[in-house]
């Protein structure tokens, strides 16, 4: 004789199916705030953690005595407002607190500040090298060199502040500095004309502090910029 299915299975497998869509539901919310500030790979990353602690802190009160249902409610009580731990998750991501901006990516800013300040130092060698071999040039390169002299650190911090990466100034940081040693031997070729030595000390007491806040001025000027238009779509 065939045994009636039992109703208490079904009623928990809808108790257990109504929990696993609320927490869905909770993440889906959570993520929100995270859309069009962090990459995709990092967002779901952040997505699967959050559901890790969420599915074992209720797991823990319903070996505590919770029913299911009351265990989902509290947990999502005390991991509080999704929108809101979704904002102070972005939070961390921009300023480079969460764990996403470890070593490797401040590594990772340095080489690209290091190709957009690379150009800038090697066009302004250049000109200081034709200014210096062949004076007849001096009049006109001069006003040239000048401006790269000024404006060169502006413009390479900018492009690499627009890539918005947390810490950027850090990656500015390491690249000024190593280009800085690079042209100390075209200092020393130059000899006994001083000026490339004088670019090298001028790169690091102007370039470094003015591209530094050049590129993390344009990168939380672009985070602000986009996270407004998020909130905007959202509405």
């Amino acid at each position: 004789m065939n045994s009636l299915p039992d109703p208490r299975n079904h009623e928990e497998e809808a108790v257990a199916f109504d929990v696993e869509s609320q927490v869905e539901e909770y993440l889906d919310f959570l993520c929100v705030p995270l859309v069009g500030i962090v990459p995709y790979k990092q967002r779901r990353h952040m997505r699967l953690e959050a559901a890790d602690h969420l599915r074992s802190h209720i797991d823990d009160l319903q070996a505590e005595g919770l029913r299911p249902q009351a265990a989902a409610d509290c947990a999502m009580h005390e991991y509080g407002e999704p929108w809101k731990v979704g904002h102070r998750l972005a939070d961390a991501y921009l300023t480079g607190s969460a764990h996403q901006t470890a070593l490797g990516s401040i590594d990772a800013i340095a080489f690209k500040a290091f190709g957009r300040f690379g150009v800038c130092t090697v066009v302004t060698v250049l000109v200081l090298e034709a200014m210096t071999l062949v004076p007849l040039t001096t009049g006109w390169l001069t006003p040239l060199y000048g401006a790269l002299l000024l404006l060169g650190p502006i413009a390479a911090g900018i492009l690499t502040g627009m890539g918005m990466e947390p810490k950027t100034w850090k990656g500015v940081c390491q690249a000024i500095a190593l280009l800085s040693l690079a042209t100390l031997p075209a200092g020393l070729l130059l000899r006994p004309n001083t000026e490339a030595l004088h670019l090298a000390a001028y790169q690091l007491l102007y370039w470094l502090p003015v591209g530094c806040l050049a590129s993390s001025a344009t990168a939380s000027l672009r985070r602000h910029s986009r996270r407004q238009n998020f909130q905007r779509t959202t509405r």
